[in-house]
C-alpha cells in the first residue's frame, strides 16, 4: 500500500480518476519543472500507466481509496495456489498461449505486453523455474535464436 498525502480536485470522485479525464496539475510550476527536467513525461497520464503496468505484469489493478487528506493505493498480490504449488496468473497465462517453439517478442506480442523487462520478470523467469517451459539453446539464454517451449509438466500443467 502506499499513502499520497494529496487531495483530487473538487467534485472528483475514484471513477472519475480511473476513467480517461483532463489533468490540472494542482502546483504547474511544479508539475512544468518536473516535466522540463524529464521526470514525467506529461501529466494526466500516471493512473493509465499504472493500471497498464499491472496488466503488463499480470497482476490485478491498484485499489485506490479516498480518504480525508490522503489516498491510499493498494497493489493486490495475484493468486497462487499455495496448497498444491501449483503457479497461476501470469504463467497459466503463458503456458495457454504457447504453441511449439516460439520466441519471447512473439510470446509478448500474443500476450499484449509491451515491456520486455516485466514479461521476462513476471512470466518467462517463473515459468522456466517452475519448470513449464525450456529454453530451445539453454546455454546461450541471451541468444537472438533463443525460443521457448512447453516441457511435458507444462503440457500438464495447461490441461
Amino acid at each position: 500500500m502506499i499513502w499520497n498525502p494529496g487531495e483530487l480536485p473538487p467534485q472528483w470522485t475514484i471513477e472519475k480518476l480511473m476513467g480517461k479525464h483532463a489533468s490540472v496539475p494542482y502546483n504547474p510550476d511544479m508539475a512544468n519543472a518536473f516535466f522540463r527536467a524529464g521526470l514525467i513525461e506529461s501529466w494526466g497520464r500516471g493512473i493509465e500507466r499504472i493500471v497498464e503496468a499491472c496488466h503488463d505484469a499480470g497482476t490485478p489493478e491498484p485499489v485506490i481509496q479516498q480518504e480525508p487528506g490522503g489516498l491510499w493505493v493498494e497493489f493486490p498480490f495475484a493468486e497462487v495456489d499455495i496448497s498444491t504449488g501449483q503457479v497461476t496468473g501470469q504463467v497459466q497465462k503463458l503456458t495457454s498461449v504457447i504453441q511449439g517453439e516460439q520466441s519471447s517478442s512473439e510470446l509478448m506480442a500474443i500476450l499484449e505486453s509491451k515491456h520486455r523487462d516485466s514479461f521476462t520478470e513476471n512470466y518467462l523467469k517463473p515459468a522456466l523455474e517452475a519448470g513449464f517451459i525450456e529454453m530451445t539453446i539453454p546455454d546461450k539464454p541471451k541468444s537472438r535464436l533463443q525460443k521457448y517451449r512447453l516441457t511435458e509438466n507444462g503440457e500438464r500443467h495447461r490441461q
